[in-house]
């Protein structure tokens, strides 16, 4: 009678473990990826939102809007970057894998419509991209 098992049984048991193990890694680093991404989306949509509501608003008496630039957004008090009122900044950061071009946008207050006419955002991140655009009436379009 025969008991335990052969080395070449453990072998086989072994490699289908380690074929098993790599392909869940790069299943979860796809899904990983794709997520970072739809991140990115969602928080640069609510930044520029957030920026026309409250120019919309009027939120301070003054004009509001969104600078970015490779891993961060930030919501600005101001008629510029540049010129702006940093204690109402919000700053968002992006995961490691995503990053956003260098655009600055201001919204008009009371309108909400863009100064500076439309802009587009080029989001990047593992695995994909994304154009986020704001059209001169203030609408955000992908």
């Amino acid at each position: 009678m025969k008991q335990g098992f052969s080395l070449l049984e453990l072998l086989v048991v072994v490699a289908i473990l380690m074929i098993l193990g790599g392909t869940g890694m790069v299943v979860s680093g796809m899904f990983l990826n794709r997520r970072s991404g739809g991140e990115a989306v969602r928080v640069l949509r609510g930044a520029l939102r957030e920026a026309e509501l409250n120019s919309i608003a009027a939120k301070g008496g003054l004009r509001w809007g969104v600078r970015t630039g490779g891993q961060t957004i930030t919501v600005f008090a101001g008629d510029s970057f540049a010129n702006r009122d940093s204690a109402w900044d919000e700053v968002w950061h992006l995961s490691r894998s995503a990053s956003v071009d260098s655009h600055e946008i201001v919204f008009k207050k009371f309108s909400g419509y863009p100064v500076n006419g439309e802009v587009s955002f080029q989001l990047q991140w593992s695995g994909g991209e994304r154009i986020i655009k704001v059209n001169p009436a203030g609408g955000i379009e992908e």
